[in-house]
């Protein structure tokens, strides 16, 4: 994948994953900054850490130190929006959408609703929105041709 010029994501459902992906960089596999998902579940689904604050800031907590490391969160089977303003002051990233989750407690929006009201609990964080061009920036990822 380096020498195609593509980076991972790093998907973390535990600890134990995101020590597996922090190997992977000190190993010189993944190039910085690492790119990880934080994926959370929730509902019938009890196999990651629980979307909550305590669930996130337990993976937060072993992303490696001494690496650069930008960090997404996800839950899958639980309300992202409910941990928007958390995953905003934490510096993290957030990837919120209807595809793992259908928000039945606001009423089944559509997407483009979901997202909005968590960019706005973003903003309202302190975090801004990035923009594709950001985000290459971010990883370090080239232009597209």
């Amino acid at each position: 994948m380096k020498t195609a010029g593509i980076k991972p994501k790093l998907v973390c459902w535990s600890i134990g994953f995101v020590r597996r992906a922090a190997a992977l960089m000190d190993a010189g596999l993944v190039d910085e900054p690492g790119y990880f998902l934080l994926n959370m579940t929730d509902g019938p689904y009890i196999t990651g850490h629980p979307g909550t604050r305590q669930g996130l800031q337990a993976l937060v907590d072993f992303l490696p130190r001494n690496r650069k490391c930008i960090w997404t969160a996800n839950v899958v089977g639980g309300s992202l929006v409910d941990l928007a303003a958390c995953v905003a002051r934490l510096r993290g990233n957030i990837a919120p959408g209807i595809g793992d989750y259908p928000y039945l407690e606001l009423g089944s929006p559509p997407n483009h609703v979901v997202i909005r009201r968590v960019a706005e609990t973003a903003r309202t964080n302190g975090r801004e929105i990035a923009e594709p061009d950001d985000v290459r920036r971010m990883l370090n990822l080239p232009a597209p041709a």
